[in-house]
């Protein structure tokens, strides 16, 4: 499944803000929103616009819609407490794996 485009608007946008990041990547990061049977991959550079305040995480949320059936993983990434308080708002399930 490919990015909504929405997403890929918000993406564009903080990538242009150039802010830096609270994200702490390691080896090979990314993170996997399943929806359904469905998923798509976000990487290391999308993950650090994205998730680096609880903001930036409302907004991805906004730009997914309604994310209550969807469910948020992520990989060889450090995130912040609030962050990670703030996708297990929006997220049904917010794995660390």
């Amino acid at each position: 499944m490919k990015k909504p485009d929405e997403l890929i608007e918000l993406l564009e946008h903080l990538k242009e803000e150039d802010l830096d990041s609270t994200v702490q990547l390691g080896n090979n990061p990314k993170a996997v929103v399943y929806i359904g049977e469905k998923s798509f991959n976000l990487g290391g550079k999308d993950c650090s616009a994205l998730l680096n305040t609880p903001e930036t995480v409302e907004q991805f949320a906004e730009a997914l819609g309604d994310t209550s059936d969807m469910s948020f993983e992520f990989h060889n990434m450090d995130l912040e407490d609030d962050v990670i308080a703030t996708l297990e708002e929006y997220f049904s399930t917010v794995d660390e794996v």
